[in-house]
């Protein structure tokens, strides 16, 4: 399945988001592109597409917000999210039609489920961070803060496929405040960067706890957040093989077992019978 990376951006004016629509007929979508090749950096790709549609803006990482996916019957769109907050110009460009519209229009309803959850989430945290007497270092701190969790709350969604609040309550309850450090930090911070794919990420921690070894319970939920993250069973069972040549044997059979026990659970062949490419 092709993959490929969209770069999108939240621009707001007088409570109303931008929205374009890129060919006649098509889609209202966020202002977004494809990251390029030749784009050093996510953040270089968002303010080259930006400045393309005719918005001067800088963005750097302080202006990223959430990363999503999408999944579609031929492609896989990791999807990243932007709020730039320092912005000036107009959508004034020939090849795409341009609007501002109220968060309730339907244009904005349409827009891919998992895009809407992220905005609504921004809009929400807007609405918090709007009150006049809130000093400005609070409204930052509240910022950074709700971005974090959502983004840590995207992340244990992708990885889980439940529902995200739902497992928060469930790891607080069990672990206090490290559950706190697990979503904000482990998965707010470093998930959520959009330096790697989660697909890439989950077989690197899939590798790293198979080589550390007796964590089983560990292992299997990592096995099945790769899972949802698309990774194939050719490509787990290479990232065990590496495990064998880099941690020894013994780790990588330890591990092995415990595939076939999600993989039979998940209803998918064994991956010694699956054809390696």
């Amino acid at each position: 399945m092709a993959q490929k990376i969209v770069l999108a951006a939240i621009l707001m004016q007088t409570q109303k988001v931008a929205l374009i629509q890129q060919t006649k007929g098509g889609d209202w979508e966020l202002p977004s592109g494809l990251l390029s090749s030749t784009h050093e950096t996510t953040e270089d790709g968002m303010s080259d597409i930006l400045d393309n549609l005719g918005i001067a803006t800088k963005i750097d990482d302080a202006d990223f917000y959430a990363t999503t996916y999408i999944q579609t019957a031929d492609e896989y769109i990791v999807y990243n999210l932007y709020a730039p907050t320092n912005w000036t110009g107009e959508i004034i460009n020939p090849t795409v039609h341009a609007d501002w519209v109220n968060f309730s229009d339907l244009r904005v309803r349409n827009l891919p489920e998992s895009v809407l959850e992220l905005l609504t989430s921004f809009f929400e945290m807007k609405k918090v961070q709007n009150p006049t007497h809130m000093h400005s270092d609070t409204k930052s701190e509240l910022s950074k803060m709700n971005t974090r969790r959502a983004r840590g709350l995207d992340v244990l969604k992708t990885l889980r496929g439940d529902d995200p609040v739902e497992q928060a309550k469930q790891l607080k309850s069990k672990w206090g405040d490290l559950a706190d450090d697990i979503i904000d930090f482990a998965l707010g911070e470093v998930w959520s960067s959009p330096d790697l794919d989660r697909r890439t990420r989950s077989l690197i921690t899939v590798g790293m706890t198979a080589a550390l070894g007796g964590r089983p319970q560990a292992l299997s939920a990592h096995l099945d957040g790769a899972l949802n993250h698309g990774a194939t069973l050719g490509e787990i069972s290479a990232t065990l093989r590496m495990v064998a040549v880099y941690a020894g044997f013994p780790a990588a059979l330890e591990g092995w077992s415990i595939m076939e026990k999600v993989m039979e659970k998940n209803n998918n062949a064994s991956p010694s019978n699956e054809e390696q490419s």
